[in-house]
């Protein structure tokens, strides 16, 4: 092997390894951005097919359905420990429960 085969071999492995780390990202695992997306498409969801249906009115939610105003104990802070969550009394609507509680 000459001295030219071995320079290539090695420039080769060397920047093979840089893309492989060039390409690395961060995953953000906790970020919470996502579940509350996927939670408000579901309440969209249930409210353009639920729209008018008696059997909906009939539930426990006054005439303001969703939007209805709600107390309750939320998480006021997140922590990737559990020890780290603070809770508090809050009033949301219901929608804002839904939508948070993901």
């Amino acid at each position: 092997m000459t001295m030219h085969d071995r320079i290539l071999k090695k420039g080769t492995a060397i920047l093979a390894g840089l893309l492989l780390f060039a390409a690395v990202s961060p995953a953000h695992g906790w970020s919470q951005h996502p579940h509350r997306q996927i939670n408000l498409e579901a309440v969209k969801l249930f409210l353009s097919q639920a729209g008018g249906k008696e059997k909906f009115s009939m539930g426990p939610f006054s005439p303001k359905g969703l939007s209805e105003p709600l107390r309750g104990v939320a998480v006021t802070s997140s922590s990737l420990l559990a020890s780290g969550f603070v809770s508090a009394e809050a009033a949301f609507s219901a929608q804002s429960w839904i939508i948070n509680g993901g």
